[in-house]
């Protein structure tokens, strides 16, 4: 696997995607298919269990750098998958037509909308 700086445009990208960590887990059981099962499982830990870089690596006996590195990994598959497929615009827009028509309008699903976006816009 190739060696990422946990300075790099991935670990900037992910931290961007933190923030809208449960629109994120959402992505992540969508493309948990395209990804390694190592991949899957590290992404899972930081997003589900919000456990950090450090932790990661202590509970699975790798390096930190390892963790950056499927993490980055993962990431990069999402992104290109969704270039591919657009699962999350296609969600996106449902949810934006299911709006107009007046089905889901409260705020945990306009919240829930707004991270969506958020999220494409970093990895898409």
């Amino acid at each position: 696997m190739k060696k990422v700086n946990k300075n790099s445009n991935y670990s900037e990208q992910f931290d961007k995607l933190l923030k809208n960590r449960f629109a994120l887990s959402m992505i992540l059981d969508l493309y948990a298919l395209a990804m390694t099962k190592r991949q899957f499982e590290i992404l899972s830990l930081r997003l589900n269990e919000d456990l950090s870089v450090n932790e990661i690596a202590k509970n699975l006996k790798i390096s930190r750098q390892s963790v950056y590195e499927h993490i980055a990994a993962g990431i990069m598959k999402i992104s290109n998958f969704e270039k591919k497929l657009h699962l999350l615009e296609t969600l996106i827009t449902f949810n934006k037509k299911m709006s107009r028509s007046g089905i889901g309008q409260n705020s945990a699903q306009k919240n829930m909308l707004s991270e969506l976006e958020s999220v494409l816009s970093v990895i898409g």
